[in-house]
């Protein structure tokens, strides 16, 4: 039996379409989560709302140890992602995949992340797994797509537009942004190697800076003809 250690189904990177949820839709999943009846999808709920609170990938939220959660300093620790190990058999045939945890890819996915103040109280209320924070009923790592199912049901329910679950995390950076955090700040918060994604999502959340610079280009090469 031979494995192979690739991404899980639903993509984790840092190179998909940037995707920012608007004001509205951003305050409905906020109050949706908030006020949850059923106490069936709390964990659904709360790691929706720890995405959008600390910018981390699904795979990191799902992956996340208790250990390296500090309520009481505010912060969050990434040092382990859940990964997919797909498993072949002899003739090289995908026959299933495990879940397990993993290092990050990157130097830089290795961080640590300041916590607002709003997500404490729900985090302290939530009764956290045993190997990781957000577990199934049966004590086992929540597979990718079937978060990927909840996120969608929920979406639905709140008659959002089907959008990926990685768009918590570029509302998030962009909320940095318009708050006034730099370039840096950003990218060392979002744990990317490179800054090119990272204004990938400025120039979603600041289009007309885009505008302008090409405005400021075009007033330096123009020239008067006689």
């Amino acid at each position: 039996m031979l494995i192979y250690h690739g991404e899980a189904d639903v993509k984790l990177d840092d190179n998909d379409e940037v995707k920012i949820l608007t004001d509205e839709q951003r305050k409905l999943i906020i109050d949706a989560a908030l006020n949850m009846s059923d106490k069936r999808l709390i964990t659904l709920h709360t790691t929706i709302l720890l995405a959008l609170a600390t910018g981390m990938r699904e795979g990191e939220i799902l992956g996340l140890m208790p250990k390296y959660v500090d309520l009481e300093h505010k912060e969050i620790k990434i040092r382990k992602t859940l990964d997919k190990v797909i498993i072949y058999d002899e003739n090289h045939n995908a026959i299933g995949y495990k879940l397990v945890l993993a290092d990050p890819k990157t130097k830089a996915s290795v961080r640590t992340i300041p916590l607002p103040g709003f997500i404490i109280p729900i985090l302290e209320k939530y009764e956290f797994g045993n190997t990781v924070v957000f577990e199934t009923e049966n004590g086992t790592f929540i597979d990718p797509r079937n978060q990927y199912r909840g996120w969608e049901r929920f979406l639905k329910r709140l008659k959002i537009p089907p959008i990926k679950f990685h768009a918590l995390r570029d509302t998030y950076a962009s909320l940095l942004f318009r708050s006034g955090a730099t370039l840096k700040e950003v990218q060392e918060l979002l744990g990317h190697a490179d800054h090119d994604t990272t204004i990938k999502i400025y120039i979603s959340t600041f289009p007309e800076d885009k505008e302008k610079r090409v405005a400021q280009l075009n007033s330096i090469f123009s020239f008067k003809t006689e």
